[in-house]
């Protein structure tokens, strides 16, 4: 891979939600992906000029974070949510996270790890399970146009208040 203007390297993304009042459903986080910025401001390119790397990306890593502890009690259930769509609004891939049993502890301020399959457990996650309901588990490869979204919903009598936060690595992927 050759070294270019914004796609050499990997990039660092993060989105955050907060929970301010119980029972409440937070507005969405979403990053847009755009390889060549100069050349349309969000509406990218396709064919970018000479000098500018072409190789695919992929987000290749994601963890979720909470600042408060969410324990699996029927006041805390809650449904996190990742959801890459196309620039036509198509999603190409989605995965829940739902905190809806009694045994579901999530600690405050430890990554969990969701790169792994649909139904495994989920590191960091207490014994929470990732699901995936369209497309396949990491990596997800991303043209310009892109969008990854993290949304939340609480569910059961939605105590649960706090923050969280998507971390993601965008980096070369393949050959």
């Amino acid at each position: 891979m050759a070294g270019g203007a914004r796609k050499h390297g990997a990039h660092r993304q993060s989105l955050s939600l907060a929970f301010p009042t119980l029972g409440t459903t937070p507005s969405f986080a979403m990053f847009v992906y755009d390889a060549f910025a100069e050349f349309g401001g969000g509406s990218g390119a396709a064919n970018a000029a000479v000098g500018y790397d072409v190789y695919q990306e992929a987000v290749i890593e994601m963890n979720l974070t909470l600042d408060t502890a969410l324990t699996g009690q029927a006041t805390n259930f809650t449904t996190f949510a990742v959801t890459h769509r196309n620039s036509a609004a198509t999603t190409k891939n989605a995965f829940t996270i739902v905190a809806s049993t009694t045994a579901f502890i999530f600690a405050a301020f430890v990554p969990a790890n969701l790169n792994v399959a649909s139904g495994a457990t989920i590191p960091g996650g207490g014994t929470g399970t990732l699901t995936i309901g369209t497309g396949t588990a990491l990596p997800w490869k991303v043209v310009t146009g892109d969008t990854i979204t993290l949304s939340a919903v609480p569910t059961g009598n939605g105590q649960y208040v706090g923050g969280v936060s998507l971390n993601f690595l965008i980096a070369g992927y393949g050959a």
